[in-house]
């Protein structure tokens, strides 16, 4: 049981690197954000707005999935610290 334990440790640890990853990348969002109101804002051409439109469509898409990729990760760890502990409870005391 102990080498289950340390193994599922190591995947929790993984999974909260992972997620600190995904939340950098989330973080960065607002400023990606913040340049394509800008271009829609300039944009002064029909040609130039569809090409505006094509990049906040890529844009909600890629933050769509990240932040899927987030709640799928906090999901994950949770269902893992509860399985851990509850090993940890079953584990007998070594007094």
């Amino acid at each position: 049981m102990a080498l289950r334990s340390l193994e599922l440790k190591n995947q929790i640890d993984s999974k909260k690197r992972e997620l600190v990853e995904n939340e950098r990348k989330f973080e960065g969002f607002s400023t990606r954000e913040a340049e394509l109101i800008e271009k829609v804002n300039t944009a002064d051409s029909d040609e130039a707005r569809t090409a505006v439109e094509t990049e906040i469509e890529e844009f909600n898409e890629e933050k769509a999935g990240v932040e899927a990729e987030i709640t799928a990760l906090r999901e994950s760890i949770a269902q893992m610290e509860e399985e851990l502990q509850k090993m940890e409870e079953a584990e007998p005391s070594k007094e």
